[in-house]
C-alpha cells in the first residue's frame, strides 16, 4: 500500500532514511527543512504489514527514491506520471528499475564520493571568500552559467537562483565559497543539505581561462578543513568527470556507491502498460 505521508509519520521516515544516512543525505534534508506539507514538496511511503518499505519524495519537480532492498516500483510510478518532474534519481541499484518505465529519459551514472578525515595544507597563497548576499549569487550564477557541465542544468533563473541560495545561506543550510581575481569571481565550490553529520558539496567550478592553477584545489582544501576539522561534519559528492575525480582522491574523498539520476529530454517520457 502507498500514501501521502504526513508529519505524525516523521519520526518513521527518518529512522528508515538513516538507514543509508549518506545516500539519503537529500531526502533527510529536504524533509527536516521542508516537512510534508509544502506546496513543492510530498512525499509517499509504501507499507507492507504495517512496515515502512519504500520512499518517494518530490521536491521542486525532482524525484528521489529509496528502499532498503531492490523492489519492484509499479506502486510509485502512478504516482509519478501524475506529476510534472525532471529527474527521477537515487541509488544506482535501488532505481535502475525505473527504466523500464520511463524509457526515453536521459541517463547519468554519477561516483558517490565520502570524505570523513581531512588533514592537508592550506593554500595560504589563494584568498578565500564565502558568498552571502543576494548581489554575489547573482555573479555566482552569470559563473556557472560559462561552465559546460552547468549550462542547461536545472539552477532557476538568475534572480530565483539568487535569492533562493541568500535565503539558504542565512538559514545555514548553503555554503559557498570563491575566488575573485581583480574583483572578477573566477572559482567557486558550494555545501547544501547539510545537518547534524553531513553535507553535500556541489558546484565546483572555475572559470575556462583560469583552469589548472590550481583555485579549485584551493577552494576545496578551505571547505573540507571547515567541515571536517571545525564542524567535525563529514563531506559526500558526486562526480563524474575524471579529471574533477583525481583532484577529489587526492582530498582524501574515497567513492562508496553510484548515483543514478534519471533526466527528461522531451515531454514524451512515460512509458504506458
Amino acid at each position: 500500500m502507498i500514501r501521502l505521508l504526513k508529519y505524525e509519520d516523521n519520526n518513521t521516515v527518518l529512522e528508515y532514511l538513516n538507514k543509508d544516512p549518506l545516500f539519503n543525505l537529500f531526502m533527510i534534508s529536504d524533509v527536516e527543512s521542508f516537512g510534508y506539507d509544502s506546496e513543492f514538496q510530498k512525499v509517499w511511503g509504501e507499507y507492507e504489514d504495517d512496515s515502512l518499505v519504500a520512499i518517494l519524495l518530490y521536491y521542486r519537480k525532482s524525484f528521489v527514491y529509496y528502499s532498503e532492498l531492490v523492489r519492484k516500483v509499479e506502486p510509485f510510478v502512478e504516482v509519478i506520471k501524475q506529476h510534472e518532474f525532471n529527474y527521477i534519481n537515487g541509488n544506482k541499484e535501488i532505481v535502475e528499475s525505473f527504466m523500464f518505465y520511463f524509457p526515453s529519459l536521459k541517463v547519468k551514472d554519477m561516483n558517490y564520493a565520502l570524505l570523513d578525515s581531512f588533514n592537508l595544507k592550506m593554500n595560504d597563497d589563494v584568498d578565500i571568500l564565502q558568498i552571502n548576499t543576494y548581489k554575489e549569487y547573482c555573479e555566482h550564477w552569470d559563473l556557472l552559467n560559462t561552465i559546460e557541465d552547468f549550462m542547461g542544468e536545472d539552477i532557476k533563473d538568475r534572480d530565483s537562483y539568487a535569492r533562493h541560495s541568500e535565503e539558504l545561506t542565512i538559514n545555514g543550510s548553503k555554503r559557498t565559497y570563491c575566488v575573485n581575481i581583480k574583483g572578477k569571481m573566477i572559482s567557486v565550490a558550494s555545501t547544501v543539505a547539510e545537518n547534524n553529520d553531513n553535507a553535500m558539496v556541489i558546484s565546483v567550478a572555475t572559470l575556462k581561462e583560469y583552469r589548472k592553477m590550481g583555485y579549485s584545489t584551493a577552494i576545496m582544501k578551505r571547505l573540507c578543513d571547515d567541515f571536517i576539522n571545525e564542524k567535525r561534519k563529514s563531506l559526500c559528492l558526486f562526480y563524474d568527470n575524471l579529471e574533477a575525480g583525481k583532484m577529489y582522491r587526492r582530498l582524501g574523498f574515497k567513492d562508496i556507491g553510484t548515483f543514478r539520476l534519471y533526466k527528461k529530454v522531451n515531454s514524451k517520457q512515460i512509458k504506458d502498460n
